[in-house]
């Protein structure tokens, strides 16, 4: 899941602001709605931050007591920072389906995600823990 995160949800409307649509957000206790009957030998992966922050009372945990499988979550700040461009810039050509080296096509497409806020031609990479957090492994058993 791509979303933004608390210890508390997953937030599919939140935007910075004192009075984002809290409607939007998906709260532990409406993990409880869900049909466990419904997944089996489930994998989930919060790509959000902090949804695996407070131990055993995470969202993450809560997720797992009610769904069962495998679930990933970060405790602390996920970064989605370069999920388009490697950390290595000069090598992000490289990864394009064109294999180009070509300054004008590298700009052209960091332009475009600066345009849209998110690039159409896809993402690379995967988010990572940002700084200072971690993967919680707690909820791999």
């Amino acid at each position: 899941m791509y979303s933004h995160g608390f210890d508390s949800c997953v937030s599919f409307g939140y935007n910075y602001s004192i009075d984002y649509n809290k409607d939007l957000n998906f709260t532990k206790s409406d993990i409880s709605k869900l049909k466990k009957s419904s997944f089996e030998n489930t994998n989930s992966r919060f790509e959000s931050c902090n949804t695996g922050t407070g131990g055993s009372s995470s969202f993450a945990a809560v997720w797992k007591s009610q769904i069962g499988g495998t679930v990933w979550a970060y405790e602390g700040k996920s970064s989605y920072e370069n999920i388009m461009f490697s950390e290595d810039y000069s090598n992000f050509a490289a990864h394009m389906p064109w294999e180009t080296e070509s300054s004008k096509e590298r700009d052209l497409i960091k332009s475009l995600r600066n345009n849209y806020g998110f690039s159409r031609t896809g993402s690379l990479y995967l988010p990572k823990a940002g700084n200072g957090a971690i993967r919680s492994s707690w909820v791999l058993r």
